[in-house]
C-alpha cells in the first residue's frame, strides 16, 4: 500500500527521499520513498515495481540502520536554529526509570550507587559515547539519569533500554524535558531520628503545682 506523508518543511522532504529510500520498516518489510507528484495521475511512476523490488533487495541491513540515524541528525539540524542539536530540552540526557529500588539501596550498603552507575554506564556505552551517569539516590522510581554524547546516541539507548528487565523489574527509558526536577518529585527523604522524653516530668496537677513551695530564686521576685 502506498502512503502520502507531509512536511511542514520543504528541506524535510529530499532528507527523507534520500536517507529512508529502502528503509526496513519492520522485519520483511522495506519502504521506498520519493517525492510526491500531482501534475499528472497517469504519469508513469518514477521507479517502477521491478525497480523498487531490486533496489529494496539490494541494500544492507548496517547501512540502512546509518542512513536512517543520519537522517534523524539531519532532519533535527535542518529545523533548528543552529546546527547543536540539544537545544535545552534534554535531547541528550535519557531518563531510566525502575532500575533499584529503595530497599534494595538500604539493603547493599555505601557503594550500590556507585557500583550501579558503573554497571549502568558499560551497558550504555554498547550504544553510544556516554559523559555521565547520575542514579537519583533514594528515589522511589529507581531512577537513573544517562547523559550521551549526541541525541542519535541517546535514542538508540531509548529504543534499547525501553521495555527490557534489570534485576527482575522492567525498565522505562524517556527522554529528559530539561524542566522537570525529578528529586523533587520523588525522593524519599530520610527518618528523623525519635524525639527523646523529657527528662524532667511535668506537674501532675495544677492543685500540686500550686501547692509546691517557692524555689529562693521565686522567692525574691514575690518580694
Amino acid at each position: 500500500g502506498d502512503a502520502l506523508i507531509t512536511y511542514a518543511n520543504a528541506a524535510s522532504v529530499d532528507l527523507a527521499v534520500k536517507f529512508l529510500h529502502e528503509h526496513e520498516l519492520r522485519p520483511g518489510c522495506r519502504i521506498c520513498v520519493q517525492q510526491a507528484d500531482f501534475e499528472d495521475e497517469k504519469k508513469d511512476a518514477k521507479l517502477s515495481k521491478d525497480q523498487l523490488k531490486e533496489l529494496a533487495a539490494a541494500s544492507k541491513p548496517d547501512a540502512r540502520r546509518a542512513k536512517y540515524l543520519a537522517a534523524k541528525n539531519a532532519q533535527s539540524e535542518a529545523v533548528s536554529w543552529s546546527g547543536e542539536m540539544d537545544d535545552g530540552t534534554g535531547r541528550k540526557i535519557v531518563v531510566l526509570r525502575h532500575m533499584f529500588s529503595f530497599e534494595e539501596a538500604a539493603n547493599e550498603g555505601a557503594d550500590f550507587y556507585t557500583e550501579l552507575a558503573q554497571e549502568v554506564k558499560e551497558e550504555c556505552e554498547k550504544v553510544g559515547q556516554v559523559l555521565r551517569v547520575t542514579p537519583l539516590e533514594r528515589h522511589k522510581q529507581g531512577i537513573v539519569c544517562v547523559k550521551f554524547k549526541s541525541s542519535s546516541e541517546a535514542e538508540e539507548c531509548i529504543r534499547v533500554m525501553d521495555g527490557r528487565f534489570f534485576g527482575g523489574r522492567t525498565v522505562e527509558a524517556s527522554f529528559h524535558d530539561g524542566k522537570t526536577d525529578l528529586k523533587a518529585l520523588g525522593v524519599i527523604k530520610p527518618k528523623a531520628p525519635a524525639a527523646s522524653k523529657p527528662r524532667i516530668a511535668a506537674p501532675a496537677s495544677t492543685a500540686q503545682a500550686e501547692a509546691a513551695p517557692l524555689e529562693p530564686a521565686d522567692a525574691a521576685l514575690e518580694g
